[in-house]
Formats: C-alpha cells, sequence, structure tokens
C-alpha cells in the first residue's frame, strides 16, 4: 500500500511538471522552478541578513545613550527591550506570508534536553529530514535545498527551500555557554536557559514554502514575469522590516520600553543611529552582496530641502520613473523594463515601486512645526521637509542581471 502511493504520488508530480508552460520542454521547467529557487533564496537571504543586523546590534538596542557604530558604553543602564534575532525575523515573516502567500519559519530541533524555545519553530517531517541531513553534511554559506512537493493535506504543489543556519559569535551571546550569561544565571538577557551552542554548530534552518502557480504567459514574456514576481516580494522584504523599525523607533530609543507595550513617558530617550532608512540600508548592502541584486532607496527630495542622503540621488531612468508617478494618483503597483546597457555589454531587469508617506513617516518627514526636538528637525538632525500624507517621498529601485 505504502508502495502504491509512493508511485502515485511520482506520477503526480511527474504530470504537474509536464502540464507546465512549454517554451523548449525541459529548459521551460527549469526556468520555471528556478524562479521559484530564486525567489526563495532572496526571502532566506533577506530574513538572515535581519537576523545578522540584530544580533550584532543588540547591546546598541538595550543600552541607554548607545549608538550605531560605535563602541558600547559601559556605564550606561541596560534594559531588554523584546527585540531579539529570532522574534524579529519571525514577526517578519508572519506579515511577508499575509502580503505574498509564502511560508516563511526558523525551524529548529533545539538541543538535547532543552528541546524549543518556541512551539512554532516545531519542524514538519520535511524539515526534519533537511535539518538532520544539514547536521551531517555542513553546507558552505550561502547554500541551502530545494524541491518540489506535494502537500499531503491540501494535495497542492509546493516549493519548498530550506537554509541552514549555523552559530556564529554573535548568537552566542543568547545561546552559548550557560557559564557566559550576562544575569550570571544561566539565562540570556531574554530569560530562556543559554543552550551551550558553540561557533559553527547548527542552530536551526530558514524554512519557505512558496505555492506554486500556472504561468498566466509563456515565451519571452515569461522571463519579464518572472522578474517582475521576484521583484514583487523583494519590495515587500524590504518595506516589512522597514515599517517594523518605524514602528519601534521610540522602543529602541527609550530606556525601559518594552515591544508591544506602550512607551513610557518618564524615562530617558537617546537616538540610537537606528532608523528605517540607516536600518533598510544596512540590510540591502548584505542582501545585495548575497544575491548581486541591486536594491536602493531613491528620491528627488522636497522643494528647497533636497535629498537627505546623496546616495539617495537618482539616475536618469529612476527619475522618469519618479515624474511618471508624480504626476498620478497613488497606487501600489511598481513598474518594471528589459535595459540595455552597451556601455558595459550588460542586459538588466529594472523594477520601481513607488514610495508615499504615511503616518509613521511623518515623525521625521512631516510638519517642521511638530518637531520633536522643537526646532524644525527630526531626531536625527535632519530639517522635516513638510511631507503630507500620501505624499510621493520616493522608491525602491532594483536592478537584476537578466541571466
Amino acid at each position: 500500500m505504502k508502495r502504491t502511493a509512493t508511485i502515485l504520488a511520482c506520477l503526480f508530480v511527474i504530470l504537474f511538471v509536464t502540464s507546465l508552460p512549454t517554451k523548449t520542454g525541459k529548459a521551460q521547467v527549469h526556468d520555471y522552478l528556478y524562479d521559484y529557487e530564486r525567489i526563495s533564496k532572496a526571502v532566506v537571504s533577506m530574513l538572515n541578513a535581519i537576523e545578522i543586523f540584530l544580533s550584532e546590534n543588540i547591546d546598541v538596542i538595550n543600552t541607554h545613550n548607545a549608538m550605531l557604530g560605535k563602541p558600547i558604553p559601559k556605564d550606561q543602564p541596560y534594559s531588554y527591550k523584546g527585540i531579539n534575532p529570532e522574534g524579529g525575523a519571525t514577526r517578519i515573516g508572519k506579515e511577508l506570508t499575509q502580503r505574498t502567500g509564502i511560508r516563511v519559519k526558523f525551524a529548529s530541533m533545539g538541543k538535547g534536553k532543552q528541546g524549543l524555545r518556541n512551539k512554532e519553530n516545531m519542524p514538519d517531517n520535511w524539515e526534519k529530514n533537511q535539518l538532520k541531513k544539514f547536521t551531517t553534511i555542513r553546507y558552505p554559506s550561502g547554500v541551502g535545498f530545494g524541491e518540489v512537493e506535494k502537500l499531503a493535506e491540501t494535495y497542492d504543489m509546493v516549493y519548498r527551500y530550506i537554509y541552514p543556519l549555523y552559530a556564529e559569535p554573535s548568537c552566542l551571546k543568547c545561546h552559548g555557554d550557560p557559564a557566559l550569561s550576562p544575569t550570571k544565571d544561566g539565562k540570556d538577557i531574554t530569560g530562556h536557559t543559554m543552550e551551550g551552542y558553540k561557533s559553527g554548530e547548527l542552530i536551526g534552518a530558514i524554512s519557505v514554502v512558496s505555492p506554486i502557480e500556472a504561468e498566466p504567459v509563456s515565451g519571452p514574456e515569461s522571463l519579464i514575469h518572472g522578474y517582475n514576481k521576484m521583484a514583487k516580494v523583494i519590495v515587500n522584504l524590504l518595506q516589512i522590516p522597514g515599517y517594523f523599525i518605524a514602528k519601534n523607533l521610540d522602543v529602541i530609543d527609550t530606556f525601559g520600553a518594552m515591544v508591544d507595550t506602550p512607551v513610557p513617558l518618564d524615562q530617558p530617550h537617546s537616538y540610537k543611529g537606528i532608523n528605517p532608512v540607516s536600518f533598510a540600508k544596512l540590510i540591502t548592502a548584505k542582501f545585495t552582496a548575497i544575491t548581486g541584486i541591486r536594491m536602493r532607496f531613491v528620491s528627488e527630495g522636497r522643494g528647497t530641502y533636497g535629498i537627505r542622503n546623496t546616495e539617495d540621488q537618482p539616475d536618469p531612468w529612476e527619475s522618469l520613473q519618479i515624474k511618471k508617478y508624480a504626476e498620478k494618483a497613488p497606487t501600489e503597483e511598481g513598474n518594471g523594463e528589459v535595459i540595455k546597457i552597451p556601455a558595459v555589454g550588460l542586459t538588466v531587469y529594472r523594477y520601481f515601486y513607488p514610495l508615499y508617506v504615511n503616518e509613521l513617516c511623518m515623525k521625521c518627514h512631516g510638519d517642521p512645526a511638530d518637531s520633536p526636538t522643537k526646532d524644525g528637525k527630526d531626531i536625527t538632525g535632519h530639517d522635516m521637509e513638510g511631507y503630507k500624507i500620501k505624499d510621493l517621498i520616493g522608491g525602491i529601485a532594483l536592478t537584476f542581471p537578466i541571466r
């Protein structure tokens, strides 16, 4: 019976693959599934970059008067704010699932008798098998495993991808030797018992499940559709953590504050150099280094205020997109096209997604009269430009090298 079920499952996969839109037979199927692999790698790269950023800067977030990129002051008080690498990435992954349908989770089998910290991280059977493989064979940095699977409960076809996470030195602050506990009781700053992981040891994995959809186009247009689909996912990947930081900016900067609770008004406040734009730029730099996909925020500024950061100066193509979106009503639709660059002999796919001012943006970019420092400037020291809700503030620009 078990053998019959296995044979039927194999036949189902074969029939599914052979029913995919064809361009040149096997080559088309490879391209079709390759799109899902690239999307999965993009998701993993971004979440991994977020986890690394939070683990490397957890003391900056929790130490009063600490500043990003500078030594942690030893004489300042410390208070855990509820923001940590796994928790932050989990929140962002859940939001991504709601927006795109791509399911993301951190999967782990725990360590020894201590088991899992969070039951939501319990691996399913497929994830367990992959974690066992990762324990036996250490995968090179940047390499994961993916394949097509038919879900037993729904019979839907999905592309599954899993990326192993090996303990980095920054992970050991919370997951390392209990004898090094910051609270001197074998626990980390979150209150969990430290598991005793060592650097390089498998600690878990990021698991991605992408629903496979029938391609609405075929031939040359399928290439554009694939890049467009991936661009939309990447834009969400950048927006979600940016909004997370914007929403929790006062939590990060206020001593004694805690995520998901009202910010105490009687506690000291110190800007730590972490804001949505600076955070996004650090994350995108890591993302570009891993994937080769160039991603950046572009803006032409506002009136006489100009651009806050010269790195955000748009090139001619980006300026044209900003002009187009400035002339029409706000929309959530981006725009992409294939462009040849004769000077360097490259063909790329470029995508632009407009960004409009929302309530969270107004804290730094709104009316100067609402300045938190009472001098027309925001907490970063920049002049507030007087934007209004739904004003076009700039855009996210992506550049994909075409394979």
